[in-house]
C-alpha cells in the first residue's frame, strides 16, 4: 500500500477518534476516500434506527439524486459482512436500470459499494462514484475496506456512547423523580462520589460537595450520626446490607432520607468500596409524623370522652339521688311543716344542678351541629354583666369569696344575645368562685378602648399549669386525673364561653402564672355599629371546636 494511503488511514483514524458524532465521522471518512484514493465523489450511508439507509455525508450530489437513491440498498441492517459490490458500467447493470436517467443527470458511470461493518455486520455502506465505465482497482477496493471498518468501529462507539448517555439521562431522570441519589465510597482513598441530583437533595450547589468522608459525616444530623456510622460499620464486618433512616443538614432545615449501600469486593474477598442509593423521604415522614400526631390526638379525645362520660354519669346520678332522697323523706315528713320547706329547697337546688347539666349539653350540641341561633340587637354589657354576678354572688357568699365589679363609666353598647352573653359572663364567673378557695377574691372589671370592650374575670385561686393552659378552652378539659383542685362538672363551661364570644365576634383568652397563683380571663367584643339593629345569627357546624 502506498505511504500515501497509510498516512491517509492513519490521520483518519486519528480523525474519527476525536470525532463527537456520526457525522463528523462521516465527513473525515470522505475526506479520508478522497485523500487515499485521490476519488472526489463519495457518500457515507448509515441505517437509521428504522432500518432505512439514509445519506449521511456526501461529496458531488444533488439534492434530487441523494433523495431519488436514498432508501436503495443490496443489504439489510445487520446482515453479515459481505464482499464490496461493484458496477463498472451502470447502464449494462440490469439492477440498476430503473435509475439510469438519475445517473445520466448526475454523470456517474461507475459505482463501487462498500460495507460499513462493526463486529461482522453490516451498518451501512460507502459509495464511491465514477463519473465513466470504470473498473475499481483491488487496491481502491481494500483501501475502501479499510476505511469502512475504521468507520464501522467510529460508529458503533459513538452509537455507544450515545446509547450510554441516553440510559444516564433516563437514570437521572428517574432518580430525580424519585428523589433519589446514587453515590459510591472508595474505602481505601476513603473518597466519596455522588450523583449531582444527591448535592441537590442535600441543599448543596452543584459542584460543591468536597467528596471526603469526613464531609459526609458532617452533612448527617447530629443525633443521627452514630447510627449511620454504625450501620455502614455493620456492613463493612459482616457483609450485610447498609439500611438506614436518617435526618441531613440542608440550608433550608433538618430533612428525612433512607439510604441504602452494599460492600463490593475484589477477587481476594477484600471489601474495596461501598455504593448505594440515598433517597430523600422527607414528605412520607412528614405524613407518617402528621399520622402519628392524629393518632395520638384521636386516643386523647377518645379518653377525654370516655373521662366525660364517667363523670356526666357521676354529675347526673348525685342530685337525682339527693331528689329521690328527699323525695322519700318529703313523703315520711308529711306532717312536719317545718321540715318541708328545708326538703324542698334541697330538692329544687339539685333540680337547677340538673337543669344547668342538660343546657350545657344541648348548648354544646347546638353549637357542634351549627344549630345554635343567636338574637342580636345593640345592648348595655354592663347591665349584662351585673345580672350574671347577682346570679353567682349566693355561691361566693357560701365560701366565703369576695366578689367585686368593676364597671368603667359610659361603656359603649355591643351588639349581641343577652341571653347568650349573660351565659358567657355567668360561666366565667363560677368557673372563678369554683375554682377559688374559701376567703379569696374573684375580681370582675368591663373596660374598653377605641376599638373594643373588654371583660377581664381575675381570681385568686388554683391556677392553671402551663401544660393544660392551651387546653383550657378545649371541650372535656379539667386538667389531669386526680389532679389537685380538680373540679366537679363536665368540662364544657369555657368550651361554649369561647363559642358564644366568637359567634358574637369576639376573643376569649386564659392567663396563668402557674398552679396557686390565680388566673384571668379576657373577652373582647366589639362595639355594634351605628346602623346595628336586632338580627338573627345561626352558627355554622363547628369541627374545629368539637
Amino acid at each position: 500500500m502506498p505511504t500515501r494511503s497509510i498516512g491517509a488511514l492513519i490521520r483518519l483514524s486519528e480523525a474519527v477518534d476525536n470525532a463527537k458524532t456520526l457525522h463528523e465521522i462521516c465527513e473525515a471518512a470522505l475526506d479520508g476516500v478522497r485523500e487515499a484514493l485521490s476519488i472526489e465523489r463519495a457518500a457515507m450511508l448509515l441505517f437509521d434506527g428504522d432500518g432505512v439507509l439514509r445519506f449521511n455525508a456526501w461529496r458531488g450530489l444533488s439534492p434530487e439524486y441523494r433523495a431519488e437513491m436514498e432508501g436503495q440498498t443490496r443489504w439489510t441492517p445487520g446482515a453479515p459482512a459481505a464482499d464490496p459490490i461493484v458496477v463498472s458500467d451502470v447502464e449494462r447493470e440490469p439492477s440498476l436500470r430503473p435509475f439510469v436517467q438519475a445517473f445520466k443527470r448526475e454523470t456517474i458511470g461507475a459505482l463501487a459499494f462498500v460495507p460499513l461493518v462493526s463486529e461482522r455486520r453490516i451498518i451501512g455502506e460507502c459509495i464511491l462514484y465514477g463519473e465513466t465505465s470504470h473498473t475499481f482497482s483491488e487496491f481502491e477496493l481494500k483501501t475502501a475496506l479499510a476505511i469502512g471498518c475504521l468507520v464501522g468501529f467510529a460508529v458503533e462507539r459513538t452509537r455507544t456512547l450515545e446509547r450510554a448517555v441516553r440510559d444516564h439521562q433516563r437514570m437521572l431522570y428517574a432518580l430525580d423523580a424519585a428523589s433519589m441519589g446514587t453515590w459510591e465510597w472508595d474505602l481505601a482513598t476513603g473518597a466519596v462520589q455522588w450523583s449531582e441530583n444527591l448535592e441537590r437533595i442535600h441543599g448543596l450547589a452543584l459542584g460543591t460537595f468536597t467528596g471526603h468522608f469526613s464531609s459526609y459525616e458532617h452533612e448527617i444530623h447530629p443525633e443521627d450520626r452514630d447510627r449511620v456510622l454504625a450501620s455502614l460499620s455493620a456492613a463493612l464486618e459482616t457483609g450485610a446490607p447498609h439500611d438506614v433512616e436518617y435526618r441531613i443538614v440542608t440550608p433550608a432545615g433538618p430533612k428525612w432520607v433512607h439510604g441504602k449501600g452494599r460492600v463490593e469486593y475484589d477477587g481476594a474477598g477484600s471489601a474495596i468500596r461501598v455504593t448505594g442509593v440515598c433517597m430523600d423521604i422527607s414528605g412520607r415522614k412528614a405524613v407518617e409524623l402528621e399520622n402519628t400526631r392524629l393518632f395520638q390526638e384521636a386516643q386523647h379525645a377518645n379518653r377525654l370522652k370516655d373521662e366525660f362520660l364517667a363523670t356526666l354519669s357521676h354529675e347526673l346520678r348525685t342530685p337525682l339521688n339527693v331528689i329521690l332522697g328527699r323525695t322519700a323523706m318529703l313523703r315520711a315528713a308529711a306532717a312536719d311543716s317545718q321540715a318541708v320547706p328545708q326538703i324542698a329547697e334541697s330538692i329544687q337546688r339539685n333540680a337547677e344542678i340538673l337543669s344547668r347539666l342538660v343546657a350545657d349539653l344541648l348548648d354544646v350540641s347546638r353549637i357542634t351541629v351549627g344549630q345554635m341561633t343567636l338574637d342580636v340587637q345593640p345592648l348595655s354589657f354592663a347591665s349584662v354583666l351585673h345580672a350574671a354576678a347577682q346570679a353567682v354572688q349566693s355561691a361566693a357568699q357560701a365560701k366565703a369569696i369576695q366578689m367585686t365589679v368593676t364597671i368603667e363609666p359610659d361603656v359603649r353598647p355591643v351588639l349581641g344575645d343577652a341571653t347568650r352573653l349573660q351565659q358567657v359572663c355567668w360561666n366565667l364567673l363560677a368557673n372563678a368562685v369554683k375554682f377559688t378557695p374559701s376567703g379569696g377574691q374573684v375580681h370582675a372589671r368591663l373596660t374598653q378602648d377605641a376599638a373594643e370592650m373588654r371583660l377581664t374575670v381575675e381570681d385568686s385561686g388554683e391556677g392553671i399549669d402551663a401544660g393544660l393552659l392551651p387546653h383550657v378552652f378545649e371541650m372535656f378539659r379539667q386538667g389531669e386525673p386526680g389532679a389537685a383542685g380538680r373540679q366537679s362538672g363536665l368540662g364544657l363551661g369555657l368550651s361554649i364561653v369561647r363559642r358564644l364570644t366568637e359567634l358574637h365576634g369576639g376573643t376569649v383568652t386564659a392567663e396563668s402564672a402557674g398552679r396557686g397563683r390565680g388566673s384571668t380571663f379576657t373577652v373582647r367584643l366589639p362595639y355594634a355599629g351605628a346602623a346595628a339593629g336586632t338580627r338573627t345569627i345561626v352558627a355554622q357546624q363547628d369541627t374545629k371546636h368539637a
